[in-house]
């Protein structure tokens, strides 16, 4: 599945399999409900960790 990316190619977080993709991948702790716990570095970096982009 192609995953949509911004134009500095991040993920775009705005789309369903971005988000689930994150939820996941997450490497660090977790709330109660599952979801990151974005107050953890190791989640804050995996999120905005760039996607290469083929062709540059």
């Amino acid at each position: 599945m192609i995953h949509p990316s911004k134009s500095d190619g991040s993920p775009d977080m705005r789309y369903k399999a971005n988000k689930e993709k994150f939820r996941a991948t997450a490497p660090g702790p977790r709330k109660a409900d599952g979801t990151p716990d974005m107050r953890y570095k190791e989640n804050k970096e995996a999120k905005k960790s760039p996607v290469k982009k083929s062709g540059q």
